[in-house]
Protein backbone atom coordinates (compact mmCIF):
# COMPACT_ATOMS: atom_id res chain seq x y z
CA UNK A 1 0.00 0.00 0.00
CA UNK A 2 1.38 3.46 -1.02
CA UNK A 3 1.65 5.53 2.34
CA UNK A 4 0.41 8.59 2.53
CA UNK A 5 2.74 11.99 1.48
CA UNK A 6 1.30 12.72 5.31
CA UNK A 7 3.67 10.00 6.64
CA UNK A 8 6.51 11.68 8.62
CA UNK A 9 8.42 8.91 6.85
CA UNK A 10 7.56 10.62 3.29
CA UNK A 11 8.49 14.28 4.73
CA UNK A 12 11.71 14.49 3.29
CA UNK A 13 10.47 13.58 -0.26
CA UNK A 14 7.22 15.58 -0.21
CA UNK A 15 9.46 18.72 0.81
CA UNK A 16 11.64 18.29 -1.79
CA UNK A 17 9.32 17.95 -4.19
CA UNK A 18 7.65 21.19 -3.20
CA UNK A 19 11.38 23.28 -3.28
CA UNK A 20 11.58 21.74 -6.71
CA UNK A 21 7.75 23.19 -7.82
CA UNK A 22 8.98 26.26 -5.85
CA UNK A 23 5.29 25.62 -4.11
CA UNK A 24 4.52 28.04 -1.62
CA UNK A 25 2.21 26.09 0.93
CA UNK A 26 0.70 29.72 2.66
CA UNK A 27 -0.01 33.41 1.44
CA UNK A 28 -0.69 36.27 3.72
CA UNK A 29 -2.84 38.35 2.36
CA UNK A 30 -4.80 41.97 3.96
CA UNK A 31 -8.36 42.00 3.98
CA UNK A 32 -10.22 45.65 3.56
CA UNK A 33 -13.50 46.01 5.12
CA UNK A 34 -14.29 48.83 4.40
CA UNK A 35 -15.46 47.79 0.83
CA UNK A 36 -18.68 45.85 1.62
CA UNK A 37 -19.43 42.47 0.26
CA UNK A 38 -21.92 40.00 0.07
CA UNK A 39 -21.09 36.35 -0.68
CA UNK A 40 -17.68 37.42 -2.57
CA UNK A 41 -16.38 34.77 -4.32
CA UNK A 42 -12.52 33.97 -3.48
CA UNK A 43 -10.35 31.77 -5.40
CA UNK A 44 -8.40 30.62 -1.97
CA UNK A 45 -7.63 26.78 -2.04
CA UNK A 46 -5.84 25.52 1.51
CA UNK A 47 -6.92 23.54 4.78
CA UNK A 48 -6.21 26.49 7.35
CA UNK A 49 -7.31 29.87 7.30
CA UNK A 50 -6.14 32.05 10.27
CA UNK A 51 -6.63 35.58 11.08
CA UNK A 52 -3.22 36.82 12.07
CA UNK A 53 -4.01 40.90 13.05
CA UNK A 54 -6.91 42.67 12.76
CA UNK A 55 -7.34 46.90 12.75
CA UNK A 56 -9.31 46.54 15.80
CA UNK A 57 -11.50 43.99 18.40
CA UNK A 58 -14.07 44.96 16.15
CA UNK A 59 -13.14 44.02 12.73
CA UNK A 60 -14.65 40.87 11.56
CA UNK A 61 -16.26 39.46 8.69
CA UNK A 62 -18.39 36.27 7.39
CA UNK A 63 -16.73 33.56 5.39
CA UNK A 64 -18.32 30.63 3.79
CA UNK A 65 -15.97 27.30 2.46
CA UNK A 66 -16.88 26.05 -0.76
CA UNK A 67 -20.30 26.85 -1.47
CA UNK A 68 -21.92 30.02 -1.24
CA UNK A 69 -24.33 28.04 0.61
CA UNK A 70 -22.31 26.93 2.95
CA UNK A 71 -22.72 27.93 7.08
CA UNK A 72 -20.89 30.75 7.67
CA UNK A 73 -18.14 31.14 9.98
CA UNK A 74 -16.56 34.09 11.91
CA UNK A 75 -13.47 35.90 10.68
CA UNK A 76 -11.99 38.06 13.29
CA UNK A 77 -8.58 38.29 15.20
CA UNK A 78 -7.13 34.66 16.35
CA UNK A 79 -10.01 32.33 14.24
CA UNK A 80 -8.44 29.83 13.34
CA UNK A 81 -10.06 27.63 11.04
CA UNK A 82 -8.97 23.81 10.04
CA UNK A 83 -10.89 22.46 6.92
CA UNK A 84 -10.09 22.25 3.20
CA UNK A 85 -11.06 24.55 1.04
CA UNK A 86 -11.54 25.27 -2.63
CA UNK A 87 -12.55 28.63 -2.59
CA UNK A 88 -14.03 30.91 -0.17
CA UNK A 89 -17.53 33.05 -0.08
CA UNK A 90 -16.52 36.07 1.86
CA UNK A 91 -19.36 38.70 3.60
CA UNK A 92 -18.53 41.98 5.38
CA UNK A 93 -20.42 45.34 6.13
CA UNK A 94 -18.34 47.99 5.13
CA UNK A 95 -16.25 49.31 8.45
CA UNK A 96 -14.06 52.38 7.68
CA UNK A 97 -10.38 51.99 7.87
CA UNK A 98 -10.94 48.19 9.14
CA UNK A 99 -8.92 45.09 8.09
CA UNK A 100 -8.16 42.07 8.76
CA UNK A 101 -4.41 40.12 7.93
CA UNK A 102 -5.14 36.25 7.14
CA UNK A 103 -3.01 33.47 6.22
CA UNK A 104 -4.53 30.54 4.43
CA UNK A 105 -1.89 27.28 3.98
CA UNK A 106 -2.15 23.75 3.19
CA UNK A 107 0.30 21.42 4.97
CA UNK A 108 0.28 24.18 6.97
CA UNK A 109 0.13 25.34 11.05
CA UNK A 110 1.07 28.48 12.75
CA UNK A 111 0.81 29.48 16.56
CA UNK A 112 -0.91 32.42 17.50
CA UNK A 113 0.63 33.85 20.65
CA UNK A 114 -2.94 34.08 22.52
CA UNK A 115 -3.28 35.41 25.89
CA UNK A 116 -0.94 37.99 25.85
CA UNK A 117 -0.82 40.20 29.06
CA UNK A 118 -0.65 43.85 28.93
CA UNK A 119 -1.47 46.72 30.94
CA UNK A 120 -3.53 49.92 30.83
CA UNK A 121 -3.60 52.71 33.56
CA UNK A 122 -7.07 55.17 33.74
CA UNK A 123 -6.74 58.28 34.90
CA UNK A 124 -9.89 59.11 37.68
CA UNK A 125 -11.13 62.76 36.88
CA UNK A 126 -12.92 64.91 39.40
CA UNK A 127 -15.07 66.67 37.56
CA UNK A 128 -13.08 67.13 34.50
CA UNK A 129 -10.27 67.35 36.10
CA UNK A 130 -6.72 64.61 37.05
CA UNK A 131 -7.45 66.49 40.65
CA UNK A 132 -9.91 67.97 43.50
CA UNK A 133 -9.38 70.00 46.70
CA UNK A 134 -11.79 68.97 49.37
CA UNK A 135 -12.37 71.62 51.64
CA UNK A 136 -12.36 70.22 55.46
CA UNK A 137 -14.37 68.07 56.42
CA UNK A 138 -16.34 67.20 53.15
CA UNK A 139 -16.22 64.75 50.77
CA UNK A 140 -16.47 64.63 47.15
CA UNK A 141 -16.71 61.85 43.82
CA UNK A 142 -15.06 61.02 41.26
CA UNK A 143 -16.03 60.75 37.42
CA UNK A 144 -17.39 57.38 36.61
CA UNK A 145 -14.82 55.59 35.14
CA UNK A 146 -15.03 52.27 33.31
CA UNK A 147 -12.70 48.94 33.19
CA UNK A 148 -11.06 47.58 30.23
CA UNK A 149 -13.23 44.46 28.69
CA UNK A 150 -9.91 43.22 28.89
CA UNK A 151 -8.87 43.53 32.52
CA UNK A 152 -8.47 41.11 34.92
CA UNK A 153 -7.24 42.68 37.89
CA UNK A 154 -6.77 46.36 38.88
CA UNK A 155 -5.13 48.11 41.75
CA UNK A 156 -6.03 51.69 42.79
CA UNK A 157 -3.36 54.08 43.75
CA UNK A 158 -4.89 56.86 46.44
CA UNK A 159 -3.06 60.77 46.82
CA UNK A 160 -3.60 63.07 48.86
CA UNK A 161 -2.11 66.45 49.65
CA UNK A 162 -2.61 68.99 52.78
CA UNK A 163 -3.29 71.77 51.30
CA UNK A 164 -2.68 74.11 54.71
CA UNK A 165 -0.21 73.04 58.07
CA UNK A 166 -0.93 69.81 58.63
CA UNK A 167 -2.86 68.86 62.05
CA UNK A 168 -4.09 65.77 64.11
CA UNK A 169 -6.99 64.51 62.42
CA UNK A 170 -6.26 65.80 58.66
CA UNK A 171 -7.22 62.30 57.14
CA UNK A 172 -8.87 61.33 54.09
CA UNK A 173 -11.16 58.11 53.78
CA UNK A 174 -11.39 56.56 50.03
CA UNK A 175 -14.37 54.55 49.40
CA UNK A 176 -14.97 52.74 46.16
CA UNK A 177 -19.00 52.36 44.67
CA UNK A 178 -19.08 50.12 42.16
CA UNK A 179 -21.72 49.07 39.10
CA UNK A 180 -21.99 45.94 37.30
CA UNK A 181 -24.64 48.34 34.61
CA UNK A 182 -28.19 48.41 34.81
CA UNK A 183 -29.93 46.21 37.44
CA UNK A 184 -33.72 47.61 36.68
CA UNK A 185 -32.89 47.70 32.81
CA UNK A 186 -33.95 51.78 33.17
CA UNK A 187 -31.26 52.71 30.60
CA UNK A 188 -28.57 53.64 32.83
CA UNK A 189 -25.38 52.39 35.01
CA UNK A 190 -26.13 52.19 38.74
CA UNK A 191 -23.90 52.56 41.44
CA UNK A 192 -23.58 51.03 44.59
CA UNK A 193 -24.71 53.51 47.44
CA UNK A 194 -22.02 55.15 49.90
CA UNK A 195 -23.16 52.95 52.94
CA UNK A 196 -22.50 49.74 50.82
CA UNK A 197 -19.47 51.38 49.16
CA UNK A 198 -16.13 49.41 49.41
CA UNK A 199 -13.27 51.01 51.85
CA UNK A 200 -10.01 51.63 50.29
CA UNK A 201 -7.81 52.69 52.92
CA UNK A 202 -7.35 56.13 54.85
CA UNK A 203 -4.10 58.56 54.13
CA UNK A 204 -3.56 60.31 57.13
CA UNK A 205 -1.96 64.07 55.93
CA UNK A 206 -0.79 64.69 58.91
CA UNK A 207 1.64 61.79 59.50
CA UNK A 208 2.82 62.69 55.73
CA UNK A 209 1.65 65.63 53.86
CA UNK A 210 1.76 64.05 50.75
CA UNK A 211 0.48 60.80 51.26
CA UNK A 212 0.20 57.41 48.56
CA UNK A 213 -1.33 54.11 49.24
CA UNK A 214 -1.74 51.75 46.47
CA UNK A 215 -4.37 48.99 47.28
CA UNK A 216 -6.18 45.97 45.33
CA UNK A 217 -8.84 46.56 43.02
CA UNK A 218 -11.69 44.46 42.33
CA UNK A 219 -12.71 44.65 37.99
CA UNK A 220 -16.40 44.56 36.91
CA UNK A 221 -17.68 46.99 34.77
CA UNK A 222 -16.92 50.50 36.74
CA UNK A 223 -17.17 52.42 39.14
CA UNK A 224 -16.48 55.94 41.50
CA UNK A 225 -14.06 56.99 44.29
CA UNK A 226 -15.86 58.68 47.22
CA UNK A 227 -13.13 60.70 49.29
CA UNK A 228 -14.08 61.81 52.66
CA UNK A 229 -12.25 64.62 54.34
CA UNK A 230 -12.12 64.36 57.69
CA UNK A 231 -10.29 67.77 58.48
CA UNK A 232 -11.56 70.69 60.75
CA UNK A 233 -10.44 73.28 58.62
CA UNK A 234 -7.58 72.28 56.13
CA UNK A 235 -8.09 71.71 52.59
CA UNK A 236 -7.26 68.41 51.14
CA UNK A 237 -5.88 67.74 47.04
CA UNK A 238 -6.58 64.03 46.51
CA UNK A 239 -6.38 62.05 43.10
CA UNK A 240 -6.28 58.61 41.68
CA UNK A 241 -5.05 56.08 39.09
CA UNK A 242 -5.88 52.86 38.26
CA UNK A 243 -3.75 50.01 36.84
CA UNK A 244 -5.40 47.30 34.71
CA UNK A 245 -3.50 43.75 33.58
CA UNK A 246 -4.98 43.02 30.32
CA UNK A 247 -5.61 39.66 28.88
CA UNK A 248 -5.95 39.92 24.66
Amino acid sequence: MAKSDRDISEWDARLKAQLERSFHNYHKRRIDLSVARDNKQLDWTGETIIVEKASSAAASAKVRLNFDDADELELVQNVEIKSIFGRLYLTNDAQADEWLDVIAGINFEYSLRKGQLGINEIQVQWAGADSVSIAGPGEGFSDAFAFSTKASSGHIQLKAHNEGVPAAGDTIDFFLLLTCGDPDGAGADEYDGPSFAIPLGTLDTFIMATAIRTVNCPIVKGGKILAVNNSAGRAITVSACILEKTVS
